[in-house]
């Protein structure tokens, strides 16, 4: 089976490709190119970054069954990468808060709007399965 890319996608990390996705989407307020460069240059608080959305809808209120939006399915076909919310996996609560703290110091959104701040139990939940997982902020658009 032969799968047709381009060559050089191979050669970028698979955090980088999130930054190219994070840089095709949109939001009110969502600067990719400041936020991208401020994630850069504080690499050494943060293990990972992602701009995604999550939710799922009740399918029927009897079944309880969830089904996914899949808002950023629908929008491939446009090439636009729609995701509304952006999560960092900082390496500690204290990174968590610094950056989350600092994003907001130089307006890159406002903390009082939109910006939770997960427990380290709440990240470990969120990945099972990893030992000293860090702990993860998330800030989100409309």
């Amino acid at each position: 089976m032969t799968i047709t890319l381009p060559p050089e996608l191979s050669e970028f990390s698979t955090q980088e490709i999130q930054f190219e996705l994070m840089r095709r989407s949109g939001g009110t307020g969502f600067d990719p190119y400041r936020i991208i460069a401020f994630l850069q240059d504080l690499s050494d608080l943060w293990h990972a970054a992602i701009k995604d959305r999550i939710f799922v809808t009740p399918q029927s209120a009897e079944r309880r069954i969830y089904l996914p939006l899949l808002y950023k399915l629908r929008d491939i076909p446009y090439n636009y990468w729609n995701a509304d919310s952006l999560f960092v996996l900082a390496k500690d609560r204290t990174s968590a808060e610094f950056l989350a703290d600092r994003g907001a110091d130089i307006h890159l959104w406002d903390r009082r709007y939109g910006v939770t701040l997960y427990t380290e139990e709440d990240t470990a939940e969120m990945m099972p399965n990893t030992s000293n997982p860090g702990c993860v902020f998330k800030v989100w658009w409309d």
